[in-house]
C-alpha cells in the first residue's frame, strides 16, 4: 500500500463462517520501518442491506477515502468502528468478563481496515502491510463491550482560527441519545482513547449528572498527537441515563497563518474521545455535538444578519484574516452559554437523533485545581503569608497533570486494595518513578526496607494540606522504630501531587543509586522489601506523625527491577487464536509423540500449620497454537542435588553452598552457536538470603546470569534477561547460595519439602537440547565427612546412616564451620546430567570444581553522581 498521500487507506478482510466471535486483545501489525507513516488504524464492521455487493472488493488494494470519487458506495456501509489504535500505543486487553464480538451466526461477516497514514514530506516509494493482530475465542464471555465515540463532528463545524495560543472547543454528548438502548443499570467505560490532531494541547472529559459535577473520566494538560495510548479507568466509570458527558479540547495555532478546520487529514482537526465500554448498546453509535450556523457566525465575531449560507461561511472562515481577537478571546465563554446541535447515529439504520444541547445547569461544579503564586491577568490569587517557592511548588505540581496509565508495574499494597503502586524505570536504568494513589486524605508513607520492619527504612512521607492545598513532601530514614527523621541528603523527588475526596495521589522519583550510603538504600535487580502506611488525617507538623492503624501499613516483596510487566494481563481463553500470527519467534514444544503424550502435574503444597479441610484445585493454564515458531525452548535445571549432599548445620547466619554445571553434560548435543537463556527462575526455600548463577568461560568470568541479594521465599517470579545470555560449548555456571539457620538447632539438608533445602535455577533457554535438562552437581562423602568434621575413619554402611549421624550431631565446631568458605571453594564435586526421555544418569569420572580463571567478573561500581536526576521545572520538591 502506497502511502505517499497523507489520506486514510482501506482495505477488506473476509471472515468466511457464520458464526460469532469474542475478540479479547489487540495489538498493532506494523510494518517494520513504517512506525513513523503508520499513525492510527481502525477496524469497521460492515452492515450492507446487501452484503454479498462487497465481495467484489475483497481483493482491491484500497481507496483513497478522503476522494469521494474513487470510494466506492458500497463501503459508505463499512463505517461502525470495532477495533482502535494509533501511534505510542501498545496491546490492549479486555477486562476478564469483557469482550468485543465479532461475527454473526446469520450472514457471512465484512470488516473494513482504516489506515491513516502521516506522511507530511511526501516520500515517495513507502509500501506498507500494516494491520491490527486480533486475539479471538468461541468461548464467549459474559458481557460483549463496544465503543462510544463523543465529541465534536468530523467537519467543519470545528473551526480553529489563526495566531491563537489558546483556542477552546467543545463538544456535547446527552444520554438521551441512547433513550430506547440503554440497560437501566447503565454502562461501564473500562477504558478511554482521546484523540485530537497537531494543535491540541489539552483536553477533557466532563461528566455531569443531577446539577452536579462528577470527577473527569480523563484529562490530559499536556496533549501529544505522538502518543495516544489506551487509558485504562481504575476504577471503571459507570454512565447512566440521563447523565451528560462533554469534551473540551484547547489549541495552539500560534503557528499557522490560515484557519484550520475540522477533519480526517492530519492537518485537519478533531476534538473527539472514544469510550470503551460494556454491555453493549443495540444501536447508538458516535453521539456528538457540533456548532450551529448561527453559533459559528458568534464564535468568529460575524454579524448574525449575514446572508452567508453554510458552504459560504466555510469557504469564509477559512480564508478570514481579520480575526477580532477581543472576540476570540471571549470564545471560551462563548462556548460555555451556546447551545449545539447534538446528533446520534445509529448503528444498522444511520438515522439520527437531532436536538439542542448545551452545558447543563449545575449547582456543584467538580473542583478543579487551584492555582495560586501569580498576579498575572489570569487572576490567580497571591495567598498571604506563604513563601512564593513553597507555593508555585502546589501550582507546578497541578499544571504537569499526572497520567496514571503510562506505568509498567502496578501492584496493590494492601490485602483491602486501599493503596495502589504503580513505577517505572527511566531508559537508562538511572532512575525510577513511583505513583502511590491511596483512598486517604490524610498521609501517606512509602520507603524501602531490608527486612520489612521500619528500622533502617529509606521512605517517604506526604500529604496534601485540606486547608492550602500545599503539598508537604519529606526523604526520610528510620533509625529506630519510631517517627523517621528527615534525611538532609534529599534523593527522593516529588513531580506532582493531587488530592480528591477520597483519594490521595503522590507521583515521584529517585536515582536507583545514590550517594547518600548511611540513609539511603540502593535499588537493584535483588529482591526488595517495600513498606507503606497512611493515616486518615493530616499531622500538624512534620514531626506530628501520628501512630497508624495496624491495618494501615504493611510490607510486600517485589522485584522493582526485573518483574514481568504487570500491566500486561494476558486473555485466558484456552482456545485463543489469532487472525494474524507470529510475531515472535520462541515457544515451547508439547507433545513431540504425536500419537503418545502423557503429562504430570506436580504441585508442591505449604501447610506447615496441618490446617485441614482445605480443597485444592490449582494448576498451570497454557495457551497453545498449532502454528509453530522459529524455535523451540525448554527448561535446564542447575544446582545442588537436593538431598543429603547438600547440608547447613544449625545456627549460622552466613552458610554457603555452591554447586556446578558444565556444558561437557551437553557436547552431544550442543550445537557450534550453544543455546540462548531468555529467563531464570531462581529457587531457595525458607533459610536462603543469597543467590548468585556465576558464568565461566576460558580463563576468566563473564557477569552473572542473575542475583538476588535478598531472597525471599515467598517471592518468586521470572526473571527475564535482557539481553538474552548465550551459553556456549566450554562454560561452567555455578549456583552460589547464602543461608541463614539462626533460628534451627539441627542440621537442614536438600530436599522436596518447604523444610528441606535447595539451591538451584531454572534456565529458559533456545533451541532445545535433544537430551539433557538436569545440570547437578553434589558433594563426595570424603567433603560431606570434612565439612561435618567427622573422623575420616569412622565408615558408615550406607547414606542414610551417615544422614542419621550428621542430623543428631549437636557439637558443631565453630572453627571448622568458619572455614566453610575456603573448603567449599575448593573442594570438588560429583557432577551428574540426567537425560531428558531415559531419566539415566550421564556420569563423569572427573569430578568438577570452581575453574581457574585470571579475570574475576567485578560488578560496575555505580557512579552515585552520574546517577543523580537533574531537576527542572516540572520536577518540584517542597521541604517545611
Amino acid at each position: 500500500m502506497d502511502t505517499t498521500k497523507e489520506a486514510l487507506e482501506v482495505l477488506f478482510y473476509y471472515h468466511n463462517q457464520k458464526v460469532k466471535v469474542h475478540v479479547v486483545k489487540f495489538d498493532p501489525y506494523l510494518t517494520h520501518g513504517n512506525e513513523a507513516f503508520t499513525h492510527h488504524i481502525s477496524l469497521y464492521s460492515c452492515i450492507h442491506p446487501n452484503p454479498i455487493m462487497l465481495e467484489e472488493y475483497l481483493n482491491d488494494e484500497g481507496s483513497d477515502c478522503t476522494d469521494s470519487a474513487v470510494m466506492p458506495k458500497d463501503l459508505n456501509h463499512c463505517f461502525v468502528p470495532n477495533l482502535m489504535w494509533a501511534v505510542g500505543a501498545g496491546s490492549f486487553n479486555l477486562p476478564p468478563d469483557v469482550a468485543f464480538p465479532l461475527g454473526s451466526p446469520q450472514e457471512h461477516t465484512y470488516v473494513m481496515l482504516n489506515i491513516h497514514y502521516d506522511n507530511p514530506e511526501n516520500i515517495a516509494k513507502v509500501v506498507d502491510s500494516s494491520g491490527i493482530q486480533v486475539f479471538y475465542t468461541k468461548n464467549h464471555r459474559k458481557y460483549e463491550a463496544f465503543n462510544m465515540g463523543i465529541g465534536s463532528p468530523l467537519d467543519n463545524r470545528i473551526f480553529i482560527p489563526p495566531k491563537q495560543q489558546h483556542f477552546h472547543i467543545t463538544g456535547h454528548c446527552h444520554t438521551k441519545c441512547f433513550e430506547n438502548f440503554m440497560d437501566p443499570d447503565g454502562v461501564k467505560v473500562f477504558a478511554i482513547w482521546p484523540h485530537a490532531h497537531l494543535l491540541a494541547t489539552k483536553l477533557k472529559v466532563r461528566h455531569f449528572r443531577d446539577q452536579e459535577e462528577l470527577p473527569w473520566i480523563e484529562f490530559d494538560q499536556n496533549y501529544d498527537f505522538n502518543l495516544q495510548s489506551f487509558r485504562v479507568l481504575n476504577p471503571m466509570r459507570k454512565i447512566k441515563f440521563g447523565d451528560q458527558l462533554t469534551v473540551e479540547c484547547e489549541y495552539d495555532s500560534s503557528a499557522k497563518n490560515k484557519t484550520v478546520l475540522g477533519g480526517y487529514g492530519t492537518s485537519d482537526e478533531m476534538c473527539t474521545a472514544w469510550l470503551y465500554y460494556y454491555p453493549k448498546m443495540s444501536k447508538t453509535k458516535p453521539c456528538f455535538s457540533g456548532l450551529t450556523d448561527d453559533n459559528r457566525r458568534r464564535v468568529a465575531g460575524i454579524s448574525s444578519k449575514s446572508s452567508l449560507s453554510a458552504s459560504r461561511l466555510t469557504d469564509y472562515l477559512s480564508s478570514k484574516q481579520d480575526w477580532n481577537q477581543s472576540i476570540l478571546d471571549k470564545s471560551y465563554d462563548i462556548m460555555l452559554n451556546i447551545t449545539q446541535r447534538l446528533e446520534c447515529y445509529w448503528l444498522k439504520t444511520g438515522n439520527e437523533y437531532e436536538g439542542l444541547v448545551g452545558y447543563p445547569y449545575i449547582k456543584q461544579p467538580y473542583p478543579s485545581p487551584h492555582f495560586w503564586c501569580t498576579d498575572t491577568d489570569i487572576g490567580f490569587k497571591i495567598l498571604p503569608e506563604i513563601d512564593w517557592f513553597d507555593c508555585c511548588v502546589h501550582y507546578l505540581s497541578f499544571v504537569s497533570s499526572i497520567d496514571t496509565n503510562d506505568w509498567n508495574y502496578h501492584l496493590w499494597l494492601d490485602p483491602h486494595e486501599k493503596y495502589s503502586l504503580k513505577w517505572k524505570v527511566d531508559s537508562n536504568n538511572q532512575s525510577i518513578t513511583f505513583l502511590c494513589e491511596v483512598q486517604t486524605r490524610g498521609w501517606i508513607g512509602f520507603g524501602l526496607s531490608p527486612n520489612g520492619g521500619m528500622k533502617s527504612s529509606d521512605l517517604i512521607i506526604a500529604w496534601i494540606d485540606d486547608n492550602t492545598g500545599i503539598t508537604y513532601f519529606n526523604d526520610r530514614f528510620a533509625s529506630e522504630e519510631s517517627v523517621p527523621q528527615i534525611d538532609e541528603s534529599e534523593d527522593w523527588y516529588l513531580i506532582d501531587s493531587v488530592q480528591n475526596s477520597t483519594h490521595t495521589i503522590i507521583q515521584f522519583s529517585r536515582p536507583l543509586i545514590t550517594c547518600d550510603r548511611n540513609k539511603d538504600r540502593d535499588i537493584t535487580r535483588d529482591t526488595t522489601r517495600l513498606i507503606y502506611a497512611f493515616s486518615d488525617s493530616d499531622p500538624k507538623s512534620v514531626t506530628d506523625i501520628k501512630i497508624h492503624g495496624h491495618h494501615q501499613r504493611g510490607s510486600r516483596s517485589v522485584l522493582l527491577l526485573s518483574q514481568p510487566n504487570s500491566l500486561e494481563s494476558e486473555p485466558q481463553e484456552y482456545d485463543l487464536k489469532s487472525l494474524v500470527l507470529n510475531v515472535k519467534n520462541v515457544a515451547f514444544s508439547l507433545g513431540d509423540d504425536p500419537s503418545n503424550t502423557y503429562l504430570m502435574l506436580n504441585i508442591h503444597y505449604d501447610n506447615p500449620d496441618h490446617i485441614e479441610g482445605l480443597v485444592d484445585s490449582s494448576g498451570l493454564e497454557l495457551f497453545y497454537t498449532k502454528q509453530y515458531r522459529k524455535y523451540e525452548a525448554f527448561l535446564m535445571t542447575i544446582g545442588s542435588t537436593f538431598d543429603y549432599r547438600m547440608l547447613i548445620p544449625p545456627h549460622q547466619k552466613h552458610f554457603h553452598v555452591n554447586s556446578h554445571c558444565h556444558t561437557k553434560c551437553f557436547q552431544k548435543t550442543m550445537n557450534e552457536n550453544g543455546i540462548t537463556v531468555f529467563a531464570v527462575f531462581l529457587h531457595m526455600h525458607y533459610l536462603g538470603r543469597r543467590i548468585k548463577i556465576r558464568h565461566f568461560r576460558g580463563t576468566r568470568e563473564l557477569p552473572w546470569l542473575d542475583f538476588d541479594h535478598n531472597y525471599d521465599f515467598n517471592l518468586q517470579p521470572f526473571r527475564t534477561l535482557s539481553p538474552t545470555v548465550q551459553i556456549k560449548s566450554g562454560d561452567q555456571l555455578t549456583v552460589e547460595c547464602d543461608y541463614d539457620s539462626s533460628h534451627r538447632n539441627t542440621t537442614t539438608f536438600g530436599g522436596l519439602r518447604t523444610s528441606d533445602e535447595m539451591c538451584l535455577a531454572f534456565l529458559y533457554y533456545y533451541p532445545k537440547l535433544s537430551q539433557t535438562n538436569v545440570c547437578v552437581s553434589g558433594l563426595t562423602h570424603q567433603s560431606i565427612q570434612r565439612l561435618a568434621d567427622i573422623d575420616e575413619d569412622i565408615e558408615f554402611g550406607n547414606d542414610s546412616e551417615l544422614i542419621d549421624y550428621i542430623r543428631a550431631k549437636s557439637g558443631w565446631n565453630e572453627t571448622v564451620i568458619k572455614q566453610t568458605n575456603e573448603l567449599i571453594l575448593k573442594s570438588k564435586q560429583k557432577l551428574e546430567c540426567f537425560v531428558f526421555r531415559t531419566g539415566l544418569d550421564l556420569e563423569f569420572n572427573e569430578l568438577i570444581g570452581y575453574p581457574n580463571v585470571k579475570q574475576v567478573y567485578k560488578p560496575v561500581k555505580y557512579d552515585c553522581k552520574a546517577s543523580v536526576i537533574q531537576i527542572t521545572s516540572n520536577t518540584t520538591h517542597l521541604n517545611h
